[in-house]
């Protein structure tokens, strides 16, 4: 969201197949607008890296650090290798689709991803699900450095500061991803303050839905 000196802003997802909204924007007698979205004194907070705005959507802004990433550098590293956190071994393939395993249950969900240059910084964005690649956003990921085995990120998280180390691993095996166990159709649960960004996690509503599925339902087996 670039803020103007002429009281102007943009707006949009950093995915740039997403349309960009233009507004203006103000900051006058301890209230924030934007657009037509007034915030009052108590629900917004502003430091010297990071903009709160608390409402019905709340948002959190931080600035942005550049990051000179090659882009061709960074698909080359990425494709074709497991790629791991200590909670979830990521997968990218050449046909624009993204495994994310859950190492202790085994559990794949398949997703979209691309790169995405904001400026000279370079961000992973991975959304979708096995069905197509629209919505369903993962928290973007800004690629600060990248080595031979290892690549560092900015924002895996809902917290502004929140980073993370993937490490580089073995060949994959198989240049498709697979899916294996439930994936809900969006990997999100509003409220925006209660969100579960992964499949796996156990505590919450996600968790809770696959119990049930996996007690009512179950696979029918017609004969011949």
């Amino acid at each position: 969201m670039p803020l103007n000196a002429d009281s102007t802003y943009s707006f949009g997802l950093i995915d740039a197949n997403s349309p960009v909204q233009r507004a203006t924007w103000s900051v006058r007698e301890q209230s924030v607008r934007l657009d037509t979205s007034t915030y009052t004194l108590n629900q917004w907070a502003f430091s010297g890296e990071k903009l709160r705005l608390m409402g019905a959507f709340p948002m959190t802004f931080r600035r942005l650090t550049e990051f000179v990433i090659d882009s061709a550098t960074v698909y080359r590293s990425l494709v074709g290798r497991n790629w791991a956190t200590d909670s979830t071994a990521y997968h990218f393939h050449a046909d624009g689709s993204a495994c994310l395993k859950n190492p202790k249950t085994g559990d794949v969900a398949v997703h979209c991803w691309r790169l995405a240059r904001i400026g000279h910084s370079l961000f992973v964005v991975i959304k979708g699900n096995r069905s197509d690649c629209d919505g369903n956003f993962q928290y973007p990921l800004q690629i600060t450095q990248l080595s031979v085995d290892a690549m560092q990120c900015q924002g895996g998280g809902p917290l502004p500061n929140d980073r993370l180390l993937l490490r580089r691993g073995a060949k994959l095996a198989t240049t498709q991803c697979e899916p294996k166990g439930f994936q809900p159709c969006r990997t999100y649960i509003f409220p925006s303050s209660n969100l579960y960004p992964y499949f796996f996690y156990r505590r919450g509503r996600l968790f809770d839905i696959r119990q049930v599925v996996e007690r009512e339902y179950k696979p029918i087996v017609l004969p011949g």
